[in-house]
């Protein structure tokens, strides 16, 4: 969160816990969070700078990898900040089961957690996706499908957008409406979302009528379409904003707290 023009971090039940002293702060993965000094570091959960300021993107860690950027060259670091794969691609996300997307010569591709590619660059922008169940987005011909880890096309590409899986759902799009399919293909539940992003503790933000609600699994509303702003849900709680207020709500879309409107970062960091 923001307070004036500086960023730092509350707890679940709004304390401040590191001052606001960073040009912006992003969340905390593996113990580690993006935080911008000029240019993007890391920093611990006491606030120390466990990755010293040189880079100008950084993701979020994941498998003890975390995609940065400099200078328009992409690669990983690991938590202490050692370059342990090459910032040498032109694009990359961060990794998922072992193999992370990268884009080499105009196309994507995936490597191993040792910078090997395990699936040649074939793939067309947009960025490809992470790996969930052994799945991931990719771009063929202009339309959106499935690979597994072999590179092997399982869900052919008839999307005109997609998105990764969670928890067993994708959310795509069709007719210029977002629905979600399974791990087969299967539409499982109908396109009529403005948006919807991927399903976390079992719920998945929603956008109707320009505003944010949240389905179950099965599809059904049960927060209701009222927020400007969301993020998703971990560890029972998501972050919201409403034109005048922010706040953490529950599963049953409760505030837990909620305060006055200030600038956080939902919606304003490319997620790596």
């Amino acid at each position: 969160m923001a307070l004036g023009r500086r960023w730092g971090f509350i707890n679940t039940v709004g304390a401040e816990v590191i001052g606001p002293c960073f040009d912006k702060a992003y969340y905390f993965s593996e113990a580690r969070a993006s935080v911008q000094l000029g240019r993007r570091g890391y920093v611990d959960p006491s606030g120390r700078l466990a990755i010293q300021p040189r880079f100008d993107l950084g993701g979020d860690f994941s498998q003890g990898f975390a995609c940065v950027e400099r200078k328009g060259r992409y690669g990983f670091v690991n938590p202490e900040g050692a370059e342990v794969i090459p910032l040498c691609f032109e694009d990359a996300r961060g990794s998922s089961e072992g193999l992370a997307a990268v884009k080499a010569r105009g196309r994507w591709g995936y490597v191993d957690l040792h910078g090997a590619f395990v699936i040649a660059p074939q793939f067309q922008d947009p960025v490809a996706g992470r790996f969930s169940g052994g799945l991931a987005r990719v771009c063929t011909g202009g339309h959106f499908g499935y690979i597994d880890r072999t590179g092997t096309m399982v869900i052919p590409p008839r999307f005109e957008m997609a998105f990764d899986f969670s928890e067993g759902r994708a959310a795509i799009k069709v007719d210029g409406r977002t629905g979600f399919i399974d791990v087969q293909g299967r539409m499982v539940i109908t396109p009529k979302f403005q948006y919807a992003s991927p399903f976390s503790e079992g719920l998945a933000r929603v956008k109707l009528n320009d505003e944010a609600g949240f389905i179950d699994l099965q599809g059904e509303m049960v927060i209701g379409p009222q927020f400007k702003l969301t993020g998703t849900f971990h560890q029972g709680l998501c972050l919201v904003t409403t034109e005048d207020a922010i706040g953490y709500i529950n599963q049953e879309g409760e505030f837990v707290w909620e305060g006055p409107y200030v600038e956080t970062s939902l919606g304003s960091d490319l997620r790596l």
